[in-house]
């Protein structure tokens, strides 16, 4: 079988792999040394060592990704020991917001080459003209004459500028609606499975979806009817995908490299959303076939399944 084990991710929506650091010891050293090094060094190798908080070991991303560090402690910290409170942990990270689009009045529009010549330059002229100078457009006379090295634009009123802004939806507002929750630390082993999701975030049956969760092990899209599905659903609970959605600056990690399996995450409309130090396990899929014409023995890619979308 075809299996994906002992990933450690780091993501800022395309993802990169986290970097570790390792203090090689003199090898000359005495044991007794090297014992008491280690001693010094056990209550802070699991944390500040890795720095998981920090913005450091990021590739030049530092000035994009924000010091997590800052909201230790407080309630933007959300420790999550279970399926629920990891989706809750989510949930709560969301932003909240709606697109508002405003029309401006129009706006200039460049003439193709070519359009504008010296036989229609007087009618063109008489309709709006205009050229750029000094990053400002202005309008042509009657005064002036065609020149063929020139851009002209006209003034187009059926041709709208929409400007886009965001603001607070319904509930909410400036203080809150950009979530409420920066970091979840996974305390320990996650199973995600499917048969797994919290009654409170189950879609309404298997090949239903919602805003946070969606059945990964779904074996009746026409387009898998040439393929042998393992039993997935049966054997391990089946597998589930993550939704995370319009959330920004969001940190999930785990200090003890925590494992999460049959489970991947999609991110939409997201923003430095950074996984750090955990393992990904147990997506996987049997190597038989049904048709060797159609598709490949063991062809992984068939059911869309991934740790990350």
């Amino acid at each position: 079988m075809k299996k994906l084990k002992n990933l450690f991710i780091c993501g800022l929506l395309g993802l990169s792999i986290g970097l570790f650091s390792c203090n090689n010891k003199d090898s000359s050293s005495s044991k007794d040394e090297i014992n008491d090094q280690n001693k010094d060094d056990t209550n802070d190798q699991d944390y500040n060592e890795y720095e998981f908080l920090s913005d450091k070991g990021y590739a030049g991303l530092n000035e994009k990704i924000p010091d997590f560090s800052q909201y230790e402690n407080t309630s933007a910290y959300r420790e999550v020991t279970n399926y629920e409170e990891l989706l809750n942990a989510i949930k709560d990270a969301q932003y909240h917001y709606t697109t508002t689009m405003t029309e401006c009045e129009g706006k200039y529009v460049k003439f193709a080459a070519g359009k504008v010549t010296a036989s229609n330059f007087l009618d063109k002229v008489n309709r709006g003209l205009f050229i750029i100078e000094n990053f400002e457009y202005v309008k042509v006379t009657e005064n002036d004459t065609f020149d063929s090295t020139r851009t002209y634009y006209e003034y187009s009123s059926y041709a709208k500028v929409l400007n886009y802004t965001q603001e607070p939806a319904a509930g909410y507002d400036e203080t809150n609606y950009k979530g409420t929750v920066r970091v979840i630390e996974i305390k320990n082993d996650i199973d995600l499975g499917w048969k797994y999701v919290p009654q409170s975030f189950k879609p309404a049956n298997d090949f239903a979806s919602n805003s946070y969760v969606e059945n990964y092990s779904r074996s009746t899209k026409s387009s898998l009817t040439t393929y042998t599905m393992s039993s997935m659903y049966n054997e391990c609970g089946g597998i589930s995908k993550i939704k995370i959605e319009g959330t920004n600056d969001l940190l999930i990690y785990s200090k003890n490299g925590a494992k999460l399996t049959h489970g991947g995450f999609s991110l939409l409309s997201c923003d430095n959303v950074v996984f750090r130090n955990l393992e990904f396990d147990e997506m996987w899929q049997w190597e038989d076939a049904s048709s060797t014409t159609t598709n490949k023995v063991g062809d992984y890619d068939a059911f869309g399944w991934a740790y990350f979308k």
